[in-house]
């Protein structure tokens, strides 16, 4: 039996944000329908260091951080 390994994930729901996170090397875990808006998508990461980091540094530049969950 293999042993799963537990992914604490984020949610992004702005997809600039998420496009940024991706170029910056941090592959997207899975993304989901957005129940409210049907043609929206929430983006979610797999919560490492390096995502961390580079969320902290797009948010302050953003200025915003309502986008994530």
């Amino acid at each position: 039996m293999k042993k799963q390994k537990n992914i604490i994930c984020r949610s992004v729901f702005n997809p600039g944000i998420a496009r940024r996170l991706l170029k910056a090397g941090n592959p997207i875990f899975d993304i989901k329908p957005k129940k409210e808006m049907p043609d929206a998508s929430i983006f979610l990461f797999e919560e490492t260091d390096k995502f961390k980091a580079d969320l902290a540094d797009i948010l302050s530049k953003t200025g915003s951080d309502e986008t994530v969950d």
